[in-house]
């Protein structure tokens, strides 16, 4: 099976390989036929496309195993981009693995890199996040884990939800530069850059984004200043007085009030509610 990299909107980006590839093999097992018909078409490629998409991804892959095993080479190309990131890709590549199957890569476009790099920020370690949950306690911790971070941080988002993901950055992380891509290689491809509070000022100015986003956060300072006076120690029992004392309250109201009382930011006050609420979950608190 060939993983097989396409456009991310300019049909030029595309390598020579690639278009080779999908005019040799048998079948092309694509996310969205429809879709990917229309690069085909452009390249003049007349292949049998199979729909593998997140809904038939079970049923698809025991057939593309079956035609691999029977003798034929089969393609698989996502919407756009890179297959196995982001998208039912990644199962299916997992099946092949697993049946014995030889998986052989064609590198090539990716948007997740394509705004790292037009972002201008460090690159030399970075984490890809791909589509946060849309809500609940797995949202939170993520984004609280990314608040103390010091890598680059590569999110994929929809237009609909860009606001209130950035919004919800806000909450938990502090002011820093943040690069909103959207459209990449396409004729109206821009770039955002700015803090959270700006960006989101700017999109409610705006009419609604159209396109794929990807949003790229620069990591915190190597030298942010944890506290005015407090040690972690110190913090962390303040952090279990204070949720002790207001157990029903939301996480970010709590850090509000232990970042008000110590002067941290409210990024740190943030991770030290959430540790002090696993160590009482788990028995383990500073304080008795």
């Amino acid at each position: 099976m060939y993983i097989v990299s396409t456009p991310i909107g300019n049909l030029g980006d595309i390598t020579f390989r690639a278009v080779d590839i999908l005019k040799k093999t048998s079948y092309i097992a694509a996310e969205k036929v429809s879709h990917t018909k229309k690069l085909l078409t452009h390249y003049q490629i007349d292949a049998t496309c199979l729909s593998f998409r997140e809904e038939n991804r079970v049923r698809s892959a025991d057939e593309i195993i079956r035609l691999i095993q029977s003798g034929h080479d089969v393609a698989l190309v996502s919407d756009a981009g890179t297959p196995g990131v982001s998208d039912p890709g990644q199962y299916l590549t997992e099946r092949c693995i697993a049946s014995g199957i030889s998986v052989m890569p064609i590198p090539g476009a990716s948007s997740a890199l394509c705004a790292l790099t037009k972002s201008g920020f460090p690159s030399d370690q970075f984490v890809f996040l791909g589509f946060l949950p849309r809500k609940g306690k797995k949202r939170s911790e993520i984004l609280a884990e990314l608040a103390g971070d010091k890598r680059t941080t590569i999110i994929f988002e929809s237009p609909q939800r860009v606001k209130k993901t950035l919004s919800d950055m806000d909450e938990h992380i502090e002011e820093r530069p943040i690069a909103l891509c959207r459209e990449l290689t396409k004729v109206h491809e821009e770039c955002l850059r700015g803090t959270l509070r700006e960006l989101i000022e700017v999109i409610e100015g705006r009419e609604p984004l159209k396109g794929e986003v990807v949003l790229v956060v620069s990591g915190i300072e190597r030298n942010e200043v944890r506290g005015p006076s407090l040690s972690e120690d110190e913090l962390a029992v303040r952090a279990e007085e204070i949720f002790k004392k207001y157990p029903k309250e939301k996480t970010g109201s709590l850090a509000e009030i232990l970042s008000d009382e110590t002067g941290v930011k409210k990024s740190l006050a943030y991770r030290m509610i959430v540790d002090a609420k696993v160590r009482i979950d788990e028995g383990e608190e500073y304080t008795e």
